[in-house]
């Protein structure tokens, strides 16, 4: 897995949680999704909406439950390619942020503290 590799290439330059969100998964793939993964730590968001409301509905579900945080959403075609990544990417912050960057419908997140 993409993410696998990168994630622990490249340091991230703040600390951070990484969350993986799950939609419309079947729970083996959930699991065999979670084994891809191993080797990093993350928590587990799974989502049971059941509509299909692409990574908006999930993205406005995850930020409702972690209002009072900076949030960087990724999907499952991004990865980190450099070192600092979330640093660069939070380098102008000045207040709570909510940052998006979307290619596909599966997401994962990453929630800064």
């Amino acid at each position: 897995m993409i993410l696998r590799k990168h994630y622990r290439k490249y340091r991230a330059g703040l600390k951070h949680k990484l969350v993986i969100c799950f939609k419309l998964l079947k729970t083996i793939e959930i699991e065999e999704a979670k084994k891809s993964l191993r080797g990093i730590k993350f928590e587990t968001y799974i989502d049971y909406c059941k509509k299909n409301d692409w990574d908006l509905g999930s993205y406005k579900r995850i930020a409702k439950k972690h209002y009072n945080k900076d949030i960087l959403f990724l999907n499952s075609h991004s990865y980190p390619i450099c070192d600092n990544w979330i640093k660069k990417l939070f380098f102008y912050k000045k207040e709570k942020i909510l940052l998006l960057l979307m290619f596909h419908m599966k997401v994962c997140w990453t929630q800064l503290n």
